[in-house]
């Protein structure tokens, strides 16, 4: 495999250090809804596309698909750039590249 391949289906998927639980609960601790948006009301769902590196560090940032507005864009992204490293993904025991993709939900309370 090349060092600069990117893999989608890697045999181990990366994670969030602690799992599922804890990246919904440092999303929860870490999300600035944006300020133009909580006035407009806007909710949704943002689907977000990066990649961990072998190093579990997140590169790539981009939004698939969704989104109300440029704003909630724009804090998914800046939410996922800010993310600690994760644990990379495998192939065959080797860490690679891996592409992940994480939605985003806002919701006002």
């Amino acid at each position: 495999m090349k060092k600069a391949e990117i893999v989608d289906f890697p045999d181990v998927e990366a994670s969030f250090p602690g799992g599922p639980a804890a990246m919904k609960k440092w999303i929860q601790e870490n999300v600035q809804y944006p300020e133009i948006a909580r006035e407009l009301g806007d909710q949704g769902r943002v689907y977000v596309t990066f990649v961990v590196e072998p190093d579990g560090s997140i590169t790539g940032v981009d939004v698939m698909r969704g989104g109300i507005t440029d704003e909630l864009n724009r804090e998914a992204k800046r939410l996922v750039r800010n993310m600690p490293k994760w644990e990379a993904g495998e192939v065959k025991g080797e860490k690679v590249r891996a592409r992940c993709r994480l939605p985003i939900t806002f919701t006002l309370q």
